[in-house]
């Protein structure tokens, strides 16, 4: 007991450093001791786990997640592909709708252009026949000139006339054209759609869009049918008004060799 006493004694008489007095408070009043903070040029390490130390679990999972991006990346890729192509055919559709929508309005400026033709052409021709019988201003010339001259307005109002009808039979063909491309768009999208989701109505309207694209394509082909039967009555009718001329004695180059001032 003594000895304990005086070992506390002597304890109790040492100074204690100012180390040792932390640590003594610390244990006495049961905390943890301080952590002291991490020096200036302390640098975080990362651990990395090797593959080594992947369970295979975890390689399952790893790989299992791979391909689910793999496979989301080629869908995306798709659909990227298909968006894509999608927007050249509607490029296409709409640079073709625009060439049409020239066309037209080139015809329409040409039928313009044939009507005011056809007045100018008339009213000569008025001219003419009125020196013929003798009358107005043109009454002192040669007979056979005038007759020429009647005979050249006739064979280019008639071209006139069949060169109208020509672009006429064009509108009409760019019409059924630009109504044709339409549907067929219009067909294909629907042809896109999932089977499965497409009601009854949905492929009626398949099979109605289908039937107009058969009549309009059998409309067209009865047109170009149409022009070639009148270009076989225009032969003959080049062929009675050139006997016509040669009836009056007036010898000109057949009619069927001279190229035709109008084409469409």
């Amino acid at each position: 007991m003594q000895i304990d006493k005086v070992a506390s004694t002597k304890l109790k008489a040492r100074p204690k450093s100012v180390c040792e007095s932390m640590l003594v408070g610390n244990y006495l009043n049961e905390n943890s001791p301080v952590i002291p903070p991490p020096p200036l040029d302390y640098t975080n390490i990362t651990t990395h786990v090797s593959d080594d130390s992947l369970s295979e679990d975890d390689t399952k999972t790893t790989a299992l997640s791979t391909s689910q991006v793999q496979k989301a990346t080629v869908t995306e890729g798709s659909c990227n592909s298909i968006s894509r192509k999608t927007k050249t055919v509607k490029k296409i559709a709409r640079q073709a709708q625009l060439k049409r929508l020239r066309m037209a309005q080139e015809i329409q400026r040409k039928l313009e252009e044939t009507e005011v033709k056809q007045r100018e052409l008339e009213s000569r021709g008025v001219s003419v026949e009125k020196a013929l019988r003798g009358e107005g201003d043109c009454s002192d010339r040669e007979e056979a000139d005038l007759l020429r001259e009647w005979f050249d307005l006739m064979k280019e109002r008639t071209e006139l006339r069949r060169y109208e009808k020509e672009l006429l039979v064009r509108a009409q063909e760019v019409q059924l054209e630009d109504r044709h491309e339409r549907l067929q768009q219009e067909l294909r999208e629907r042809l896109a759609d999932d089977d499965e989701k497409k009601t009854s109505a949905d492929v009626e309207k398949e099979g109605e869009i289908l039937t107009e694209m058969l009549e309009i394509v059998a409309k067209r082909d009865s047109l170009i049918a149409l022009l070639e039967e009148e270009r076989q009555r225009y032969q003959d009718e080049d062929r009675d008004l050139e006997a016509q001329m040669l009836a009056k004695g007036l010898r000109l180059i057949p009619m069927k060799k001279v190229g035709s001032k109008y084409s469409v």
